[in-house]
Order: structure tokens, then C-alpha cells, then sequence
């Protein structure tokens, strides 16, 4: 029989009670961060069953949970404009208005707070102002947090950063990002390189993620279902527009920004415009970066995915992506809203 005086056993005690609350700390949940793209013809009434679900996750934790909307928050041509001294909205235009208003439920239903960013169609409108002035306007009638970013009324919408516990949100208005023939890829980079510069000093730690509704990675029809290099070749193919990752002037932002981020660690790019659920894995000058496409919030909208050998998960049905971020690690969940299941898990930067 095995004898311990009693200080051994004190001791042993210790150690346990020690690696438990060290266990506890490094599996606690700091942020827990939404990924919906393209949501832009969501149903109000019933709520669009993926708003639905990732309300209901989203309520679960609110105080430390963020919605991101990934851009084409109202199909097809933005915020409607009241043009020719018109006062009021039609029938058309309340219903396109109804499917932003749909996004804002999530808010509205968890008590979490919402970023939206713009996409393609939503500057069809030619400005995103009266977007935003509808999110500020619905989210202080309803006491939500919500709003467009990046957005600031009357200046250019260049990046913008936000730090929480764990990760930086870093939001590009991408559409603007790609306009006049990339005249405004150097602007971007500038205030990059600034709120990159801010990153690093005062919270190293984080993971970055770069938020924007197009994507710099996709396997969808706007990356020519993952014969992108086929495309890029040939200038007749008809993806090479703007907005299609394979035109000169996309792949000219993407190749910047990622040469901005090259060799940096626990980096997310995160983005919508193509109609699916992907993942890919990467290697950007000696660091494993993550690519994300999560553009299939509503059913109306969902496209298929082809093949590339850096693309470690592809789904064609309405869902999206949470990740999950704790103290010594980070989770990608993707969810799909007709299963009401996750059908991806992957653990991502583990110490």
C-alpha cells in the first residue's frame, strides 16, 4: 500500500487545482466573430433561415460577439434613391429597403453588435451614404449597435481597424478599393500600412482579420471555379472584369495587400462576392495565412465551387462561418442553415 504524508498530498492537490484553472483560462471564449456575405435579398417575413440560426448562436454570447455582413447588402442596385422631388418610397423600393432590414434582426434578436460592409451592389446606388444613414437611424430607433464600415460621411472610405480581445478588424471597402482603374490601390496601401504599423506595436498578439466583400482567393465563378491562371492568360475570358479575381486590376490589390501581411502570422482574409462556403490554406513568404469565402447568407444566391489544391473545404448551400477565438487558440466553424448543423471545424493558430 502506498503511503503520502500529508504536505505531499497538499502538493498534489495544488498542482491539480492549477492545471485545471490553466485549462479553464486557455479553453475560455474571448470573441466570437459572425462571417455572413451577400445576404442582399433576405426575407423579412419569415426571418431568412441562416439570419435565423446565427441569431440564435449569436444571442447565446452577446457581450462578446461581432456580426460582420460581407457586402451586397441590398440586391441588385443598392439603397434605392428617391429621385424627381420624391418624397416617399414605393412598394419596389420598401421591399428592397426590407432586406437590409432583415440583416439588422440579427442585432435586434442577440444583442450583438453589427458591422456591414459594402459591397458591388450596393455601390450600384453610386454612393453608400444613405445606406449608412439607414443602418445609424434603424440601430438608434431600435438600440442596436450597428453600422456601415468602413464609412465617414463625405470623406474617402479608406481601411479602417478595430481591436478586440484577441483579433484586429481590419475593413476594406473593396468596391472603392478597385475603382478608377486602381488609382486608389496606393491610398489603401497608405492607410494600411498605418493601422498595420498600430497593430503590431500595441497588439501584436492579435489575429488580423481583413475584412472586404472581394475575396483574394475563390474557387466560385468569380475566381473561374479555381482556373484562375487560365484566365488571367487569357484576356478574352470573359471573368477578367472588374470585380473577377483574375482582372489586372484585382490582382494588382490583392498581390499589395498580401505583400503587406507576407510573412505575418495568424492572418484571416475574409470576404463574400462569390455565392459559397470555402476555406483555403496558404503559405504567404514562410507564414500559414487563412482565405475565407463566406457569400451564401441567403438562398437565392448560391453558386457552385470548382478546384484548387490550397482549398481545404467548398460547399455550395446557404450558411456561414463563426470563429470562435479563445486564449491560446482559435476555432473556424461553418454552419449551414438548412442542416442547422456545423459541417467544418478547424483549429486555427494553436499555441
Amino acid at each position: 500500500m502506498l503511503h503520502f504524508n500529508k504536505s505531499v498530498l497538499v502538493s498534489l492537490l495544488c498542482c491539480l487545482t492549477f492545471f485545471q484553472t490553466s485549462l479553464s483560462v486557455a479553453n475560455e471564449l474571448v470573441q466570437r466573430i459572425f462571417l455572413l456575405g451577400d445576404a442582399g435579398y433576405s426575407s423579412l417575413s419569415p426571418l431568412e433561415p441562416s439570419l435565423k440560426l446565427a441569431a440564435d448562436i449569436a444571442k447565446q454570447q452577446p457581450n462578446i460577439t461581432k456580426v460582420l455582413f460581407l457586402g451586397d447588402n441590398i440586391y441588385t442596385r443598392g439603397f434605392p434613391v428617391l429621385k424627381g422631388g420624391k418624397t416617399e418610397y414605393n412598394k419596389k423600393q420598401l421591399k428592397q429597403i426590407s432586406y437590409l432590414t432583415a440583416q439588422l434582426q440579427v442585432a435586434k434578436l442577440s444583442g450583438s453588435q453589427l458591422y456591414l460592409l459594402p459591397g458591388n451592389h450596393d455601390w450600384i446606388a453610386r454612393q453608400v451614404d444613405e445606406q449608412a444613414e439607414y443602418i445609424e437611424s434603424y440601430a438608434k430607433e431600435h438600440n442596436l449597435n450597428a453600422s456601415l464600415v468602413p464609412f465617414k460621411q463625405g470623406s474617402k472610405p479608406l481601411p479602417e481597424i478595430v481591436h478586440l480581445p484577441g483579433i484586429s478588424l481590419l475593413f476594406i471597402d473593396s468596391t472603392w478599393w478597385l475603382r478608377k482603374s486602381g488609382n486608389n490601390i496606393a491610398k489603401v496601401n497608405k492607410q494600411i500600412e498605418k493601422l498595420l504599423a498600430q497593430h503590431n506595436s500595441d497588439y501584436p498578439e492579435n489575429i488580423i482579420m481583413v475584412a472586404s466583400h472581394h475575396p483574394i482567393k475563390s474557387i466560385g465563378p468569380h475566381g473561374n471555379l479555381g482556373k484562375l491562371d487560365e484566365c488571367i492568360q487569357d484576356e478574352k475570358c470573359k471573368h477578367r472584369k472588374v470585380g473577377e479575381i483574375a482582372h489586372p486590376v484585382a490582382q494588382k490589390a490583392i498581390k499589395s495587400l498580401t505583400q503587406q501581411l507576407a510573412g505575418m502570422d495568424k492572418v484571416i482574409y475574409a470576404a463574400g462576392h462569390d455565392h459559397s462556403l470555402q476555406v483555403f490554406e496558404f503559405d504567404n513568404e514562410g507564414s500559414e495565412q487563412i482565405a475565407l469565402v463566406s457569400g451564401a447568407a441567403n438562398h437565392n444566391k448560391i453558386s457552385p465551387v470548382g478546384f484548387a489544391s490550397d482549398n481545404i473545404f467548398a460547399l455550395s448551400e446557404i450558411g456561414f462561418m463563426v470563429l470562435d477565438i479563445y486564449q491560446n487558440s482559435s476555432e473556424l466553424k461553418v454552419y449551414t442553415a438548412a442542416k442547422v448543423q456545423i459541417v467544418f471545424k478547424k483549429i486555427l493558430f494553436s499555441k
